[in-house]
């Protein structure tokens, strides 16, 4: 991926804008993010995606669903930031943000 440029992938039920502008990558997510769309998120944040990343931002504010499926490549992606830079989750709604505190993940992550 570019220094900076925009990029959108569609899928059934699910669409993934990234936006990169330097060290900061945003990630939007749009639909759902469960077992048949985590895949496609995770190759999409592969380590060519994050090199150079120090800011990585999940906007969620679209988002309606989040599985453990979906999780899991915020924790890979997350582990692989941690002594790099910060990884923050924007605008997601009451019931993703409730399957962030059940599961513990949301000491993980930073919320704005």
């Amino acid at each position: 991926m570019p220094a900076k440029g925009t990029s959108t992938e569609r899928m059934s039920g699910m669409a993934i804008k990234i936006d990169r502008q330097d060290a900061t990558l945003a990630v939007a997510v749009d639909g759902r993010l469960d077992t048949l769309s985590a895949p496609k998120l995770d190759a999409l944040l592969d380590d060519a995606a994050l090199e150079g990343v120090s800011t990585l931002v999940f906007d969620f504010g679209d988002l309606s669903y989040i599985s453990s499926a979906g999780l899991r490549v915020m924790v890979r992606v997350g582990k692989d930031l941690r002594e790099k830079g910060d990884v923050v989750v924007k605008d997601a709604n009451e019931d993703v943000k409730s399957i962030f505190e059940v599961t513990g993940f949301d000491e993980f992550f930073a919320f704005e």
